[in-house]
């Protein structure tokens, strides 16, 4: 199944906050299926030697990636976007160090990913091939948000697909 991350609110936090119902193994190139800004920024900084300490790190270069760039397109200033930049890549460094203590990420049955888009992320640029995720419920008082969400996963879904195929969406 393809996960889809949900932006921040009240009722995925609600919803990400509960007693897990399961763990299951999910493919990690499913988990980060709409993670690739997340992706590249982590093998650009791999491919340039960037992610190997902090003394490494260059901030022109991290300010002109696709995830700064969202980054800054959502409002965050340019230091707010460097110092996101850096504690990404320092979270990546421990992690490949020290690994997941627990799950990778909080995923709904139907496909949404509540939690842990930077961790899936690095499960992709790790090559691990399946990472285990946590599977949060839903109460009856969520159908709306629940509603909301799936039709913007599929929305998503479709318009990747669309854009994959030669001569569509033009």
């Amino acid at each position: 199944m393809i996960y889809v991350g949900v932006e921040n609110s009240r009722g995925k936090s609600r919803i990400a906050g509960r007693q897990p119902i399961e763990t299951i193994s999910v493919r990690s190139v499913d988990l980060a299926w709409d993670c690739q800004r997340h992706i590249t920024f982590l093998r650009t900084a791999l491919d340039n030697g960037l992610a190997k300490g902090i003394s490494g790190w260059d901030d022109a270069w991290m300010i002109c990636s696709a995830y700064a760039g969202w980054l800054l397109q959502t409002g965050r200033s340019e230091q707010s976007a460097l110092e996101r930049c850096r504690l990404f890549l320092s979270h990546f460094t421990n992690v490949r160090a020290h690994g997941v203590s627990g799950p990778w990420a909080t995923v709904t049955e139907d496909g949404l990913r509540l939690d842990g888009s930077h961790r899936a992320a690095i499960a992709v640029v790790l090559g691990k091939p399946a990472v285990e995720v946590s599977v949060v419920p839903y109460l009856h008082t969520d159908w709306a948000w629940r509603h909301q969400w799936r039709k913007f996963r599929a929305h998503r879904i479709r318009d990747e697909a669309m854009c994959s195929v030669p001569g569509a969406g033009s």
